[in-house]
């Protein structure tokens, strides 16, 4: 089997915990969630906890004025995007000029000179953005015993 892919997410607020959750439970196999990383020191804990109860490792967590950080420390594959539309594109951006690729949410940002920025990085860094549907994994969140 080859190596798991190494995931980091930014942006705990309450849609967040779908992709979480997908990552250390229902693609345990594939993949890795290394660490989380917010605003909130409250939600970065919780984030951490509940990443245990669903079978995960344990999981780093960061502020979110460390973002460099983390990709520095964790080396991920992958950032997911969970923050609020209005700053995706400062994280996207980041997280792809740090040599990673991206998994956000619909809607991917919120005008068009932020898209275009993260259109330009894209063309810039070779890296891939994905935009996902949000309640792609709400199923697995509220239909599976915990």
């Amino acid at each position: 089997m080859s190596e798991k892919t190494r995931y980091v997410q930014v942006g705990l607020g309450g849609r967040s915990a779908m992709y979480t959750r997908a990552v250390v439970q229902h693609y345990a196999e594939t993949s890795e969630m290394l660490a989380v990383c917010d605003i909130n020191d409250g939600r970065v804990a919780y984030a951490r906890q509940r990443a245990q109860e669903w079978g995960g490792d344990e999981v780093k967590g960061y502020p979110a004025h460390q973002f460099d950080r983390m990709i520095a420390e964790c080396k991920p594959d992958v950032v997911i995007v969970t923050t609020k539309d209005c700053h995706h594109d400062e994280y996207i951006c980041r997280a792809m000029e740090l040599g990673c690729d991206v998994i956000t949410e619909k809607p991917m940002t919120t005008d068009e000179v932020k898209c275009q920025r993260i259109i330009d990085t894209q063309k810039k860094t070779g890296k891939k953005c994905r935009v996902t549907f949000n309640y792609r994994y709400s199923c697995l969140l509220y239909t599976s015993p915990s």
